[in-house]
């Protein structure tokens, strides 16, 4: 799904050099443990040890509890005076532009 639609429909312009990068990280976390694995990357990133890295957590779920996930993530970033330091490229498969008809 990353390479055939994130990547080639030129969702982010950045996946594809990220995704063959040494320091390009995938993790497959269960849901449950998402918010636990973002906290654990925002306290080593904050820490200014950490050089530039792309995380890719993929945690299946409904729609709905990936938004509030998102959410959830975008607030750690504040809160851990991240932001400018972290993107959150977020991805969904439910994703639909607003005049999109419904599958």
């Amino acid at each position: 799904w990353i390479k055939n639609v994130v990547i080639e429909l030129q969702f982010c312009p950045w996946a594809a050099k990220a995704l063959t990068s040494p320091r390009f990280h995938l993790q497959y976390v269960e849901h449950s443990k998402i918010l636990q694995m973002t906290e654990i990357a925002m306290k080593t990133l904050s820490s200014g040890k950490n050089e530039s890295t792309t995380i890719l957590a993929l945690a299946p779920m409904h729609f709905d509890d990936f938004l509030d996930i998102v959410a959830i993530v975008n607030d750690q970033i504040e809160n851990y005076d991240l932001r400018g330091i972290i993107q959150l490229a977020h991805f969904h498969p439910d994703y639909r532009f607003a005049d999109a008809p419904k599958k």
